[in-house]
């Protein structure tokens, strides 16, 4: 190795030798920016709450016009396993179809108050299990019309997230201040539920924990 080699290697030694150390710093805090950036779009914040009690809700969604602010109250009760089927609208059903193997159907009941012109589409509802499972509800599983709005009713005009900057202007929205729904879903047939799980976008979400059985 000739002398100008050599001299190089001898004037940045303490710099190379404290290389890997930078590098473990710089990775950190690149994974630290990573973490932060991936935060909003993980299930982080729980509102945790109980099954039949009312509980205020809040999150932010983001529209063509910009970020929003979505505010209700809602609780959940009533949650049974094997109930009869009901439709979209809630009517009890005498005819269907078989479940998928390997599965049980459970219900439960949603009460909501909000300002009719609030937006609340496209929420999801769960089950959560002690062993930390998660099945969400999933329409097109059921062989029947359940609709696809988990939290909000079929037969009136719903708002809805603006899609343009320069939309015309929609109907006005005849849902009522306050309102209860029933929701049906298919878990494992092992499956037994701790907790309901109801939310809108992450990283906020609704945790109400089962009473004791016999007071669900």
């Amino acid at each position: 190795m000739g002398e100008g080699r050599v001299g190089w290697w001898r004037r940045n030694r303490w710099g190379l030798l404290a290389l890997p150390v930078v590098l473990v710093v710089v990775g950190a805090s690149g994974w630290g920016r990573v973490a932060t950036f991936w935060l909003p779009y993980e299930m982080v914040d729980s509102v945790d709450t109980e099954v039949g009690r009312m509980t205020d809700f809040t999150d932010d969604y983001v529209d063509a016009g910009g970020t929003r602010e979505r505010s209700l109250r809602m609780a959940v009760r009533n949650v049974v396993a094997d109930p009869q089927p009901v439709d979209v609208a809630g009517v009890p059903l005498e005819v269907l179809g078989e479940l998928p193997g390997g599965t049980r159907l459970w219900q439960l009941e949603i009460d909501v108050e909000a300002d009719p012109e609030m937006v609340l589409g496209g929420c999801h509802v769960a089950l959560v299990d002690a062993a930390g499972r998660v099945t969400e509800r999933d329409a097109t599983l059921l062989p029947w019309d359940a609709g696809w709005d988990a939290c909000q009713l079929h037969d009136t005009v719903n708002p809805m997230a603006q899609l343009f900057v320069d939309e015309p202007e929609r109907d006005p929205s005849t849902r009522p201040p306050a309102y209860s729904k029933v929701v049906q879903l298919l878990a494992a047939a092992d499956f037994e539920p701790v907790a309901v799980r109801v939310w809108w976008e992450p990283p906020t979400f609704l945790t109400a924990q089962l009473l004791p059985a016999g007071g669900r």
